[in-house]
């Protein structure tokens, strides 16, 4: 933690986590860059305007698309006159089905999260260098000492575990619901 900072609370957090996907969510909605980032800053100004009316005992994501989805409509409400802008129905449409896009996402990065946990070491180096670090194989394998063809195999087969455990960890969720 930076000294210089004040500690982040549980709402601006949970805002923050969801800054990347809101702005995708306000672009499937507006239908253009600068356009969703108007919008965008106009959802987390009314979001935390109403931070206190937030349940933290409820997901935090349908709740900010509700405010993306009424600021989206007060936009395309403003903008009626010019041409190429979405109806009012087709942004309630959108605006659904990009909210259950957005759940199932952030179901698919938390089994992801819980996956990567139980790679090995090497593993998650591995995946690591090459996903974070955007490390050729070549370029991996010069750094940690082996062939470009076992860096290769390592990764595959972790992309495959991974993808395995993804699907299982999903597969035992939608079972318990």
């Amino acid at each position: 933690m930076n000294p210089g900072l004040p500690e982040l609370d549980a709402f601006t957090l949970r805002m923050t986590e969801v800054q990347l996907p809101l702005f995708s969510y306000v672009v499937t909605l507006v239908a253009n860059l600068s356009d969703a980032n108007d919008v965008l800053q106009e959802t987390n100004l009314a979001l935390l305007a109403k931070r206190e009316q937030y349940d933290p005992a409820r997901p935090f994501w349908p709740w900010a698309c509700q405010f993306a989805r009424l600021q989206a409509l007060a936009y395309s409400k403003s903008r009626q006159r010019e041409r190429h802008l979405f109806s009012g129905e087709l942004i309630d449409l959108l605006a659904d089905e990009a909210v259950e896009d957005g759940a199932e996402l952030q179901r698919e990065r938390r089994a992801l999260e819980a996956c990567l946990k139980t790679v090995g070491q090497r593993g998650r180096e591995l995946l690591h260098l090459r996903y974070h670090d955007a490390l050729s194989c070549e370029t991996i394998a010069q750094k940690v000492g082996g062939t470009t063809a076992s860096v290769w195999t390592a990764l595959h087969r972790a992309r495959r575990f991974l993808a395995n455990c993804v699907q299982q960890r999903l597969a035992n969720q939608e079972g318990n619901s």
